[in-house]
């Protein structure tokens, strides 16, 4: 192990880019006094409707250039200066995002192995499934190099746990559910405030006797908000009904003129907001994810929000119950999308209000920020002290 004076374990923490969702997960992460932290991230210029955090950052942290390429149907990604930054803060524990294709990570992991720190990976638990037939297998192949390469594997979902002890069953061991997360503090504490701006906001647009479903996320074509289109497009001819979309991304033109040709007056599309989301949710009546995605779902349902989602990030198997806290469609299947937006608005007052309940409690228990951090400082501490762990049985 590592020689440290501060007699603190240090962890480093590398991170692709900050988003604004994760700012207030390392913020308290970076509180826990059993350890000291260091925050290793890069900046980010592309745009694809998944913005990088802006703001003051206030945990420490170490910015560097990532740079990111294609090479046919592979992405390489790397941190300019990553080993610089390792030998000079010498932690003890290094944690890695489970992205096998940010070349820095290899290196990170193997300083690892050679110095006597414990190695961490966090992975979603999903990933596109090329249809290429040749590039799945080397793509599995590699992924099940990289977390054979780590001491312990965080992953968001029961069904990225699953997906990831398929390539190597040998891997489950080293499996730990860690609950994709949103931060609830700040909603808790201003959720009057949000509900009276929401009830403003309908006021306002005149929209107190229609319905409105509701999407939120990047405009790209794996986010299928062309699928949603054409799902609404069946039902409007009810005049009650309204679509919002919240969002940007290099898709954005298209799904704007897709709806001026099939004349879908009742669609707003807002484009990206920054400022009081929640009002929007607060304000709609259901949600759509009619692609990947992942977290906008928490945020539906801590709003109470009946949900309709088909393959996401995985995640979606921990929130969304059929019949429970909303229902499924078919991918790819616009007939199927139609068929579910429709079953939400068959529900009974008292079957939303108990949809509403069953998704908030989902949120406020488990798939929290305050949870994600637990896990992860228990996580830590684990492998840490294993070693011992492993001494004190074999002396049994």
């Amino acid at each position: 192990m590592i020689a440290n004076c501060s007699h603190r374990p240090r962890i480093a923490f590398i991170f692709n880019y900050i988003t604004p969702y994760r700012v207030t997960f390392f913020e308290k992460l970076c509180t826990c006094p059993d350890y000291e932290w260091l925050v290793i991230h890069g900046t980010k210029v592309k745009n694809d409707g998944r913005p990088a955090y802006q703001g003051p950052i206030n945990f420490p942290n170490r910015r560097l250039k990532f740079v990111e390429l294609k090479a046919g149907p592979f992405s390489i990604r790397w941190h300019k200066g990553i080993m610089k930054s390792i030998r000079e803060w010498k932690p003890d524990v290094v944690i890695t995002l489970g992205i096998p294709s940010i070349l820095t990570n290899w290196l990170a992991i193997t300083w690892a192995h050679r110095y006597g720190a414990k190695t961490i990976t966090w992975h979603s638990g999903w990933e596109s499934q090329s249809s290429n037939k040749f590039i799945l297998p080397i793509k599995h192949f590699i992924l099940k190099k990289y977390l054979s390469s780590v001491d312990s594997i965080l992953v968001y979902s029961t069904k990225g746990s699953t997906y990831l002890s398929s390539l190597d069953n040998r891997l489950a061991k080293k499996i730990t559910i860690c609950y994709n997360g949103l931060e609830i503090s700040t909603l808790s504490n201003n959720e009057d405030a949000y509900l009276n701006k929401a009830k403003l906001l309908r006021d306002q647009l005149q929209l107190n006797n229609k319905k409105i479903f509701l999407y939120v996320g990047g405009i790209a074509l794996e986010k299928q908000v062309s699928l949603l289109l054409k799902a609404f497009q069946q039902l409007s001819n009810q005049e009650n009904l309204i679509l919002w979309i919240v969002g940007d991304g290099p898709g954005l033109p298209e799904i704007q003129k897709m709806v001026e040709i099939l004349k879908l007056g009742q669609v707003k599309i807002w484009g990206r907001v920054t400022k009081d989301v929640d009002v929007i949710f607060a304000a709609a009546d259901y949600f759509i994810l009619p692609g990947i995605g992942g977290l906008a779902l928490n945020q539906a349902l801590f709003w109470k929000l009946p949900c309709v989602v088909s393959e996401a990030d995985g995640t979606e198997k921990d929130l969304v119950f059929e019949n429970q806290t909303g229902f499924y469609f078919a991918p790819n299947d616009f007939n199927s999308l139609h068929f579910a937006m429709e079953k939400c608005l068959g529900l009974s007052d008292q079957q939303r209000v108990d949809f509403g309940n069953a998704g908030r409690n989902l949120i406020l228990h488990r798939s929290n920020v305050d949870k994600m951090i637990e896990t992860f400082v228990s996580k830590i501490f684990d492998v840490l002290n294993e070693d011992n762990s492993s001494s004190s049985e074999s002396n049994k």
